[in-house]
């Protein structure tokens, strides 16, 4: 019930080669986006949990666990970004 039967993500509603490559490449780029920040996002969860039992020098594993965090964080804003950049409503007054 919940599924958008005319999305503007399907290739075939693309009414030229030029659109059709534009949405290829949106939708490589969002996958892209997504499955890194899944990964970093998973790492810095193994990470927080490895801290609990590791008692000695965390600092280390903080840092690493800090920057996978900003990482999944930067390739969501990423993705957000291309979903923005690439969506019709943003084209509407003719000028873009």
């Amino acid at each position: 019930p919940f599924r958008c039967h005319c999305s503007p993500l399907q290739l075939s509603r693309a009414s030229c080669e030029a659109e059709q490559e534009r949405l290829q490449r949106q939708l490589r780029f969002r996958f892209w986006s997504w499955i890194v920040s899944l990964w970093c996002f998973l790492g810095f969860q193994i990470m927080t949990v490895f801290l609990v039992w590791y008692t000695d020098d965390k600092r280390r594993y903080n840092v690493i666990s800090f920057v996978l965090e900003v990482c999944a964080g930067l390739c969501m804003l990423a993705n957000h970004w291309a979903i923005w950049y690439y969506c019709t409503e943003r084209r509407w007054g003719g000028h873009l």
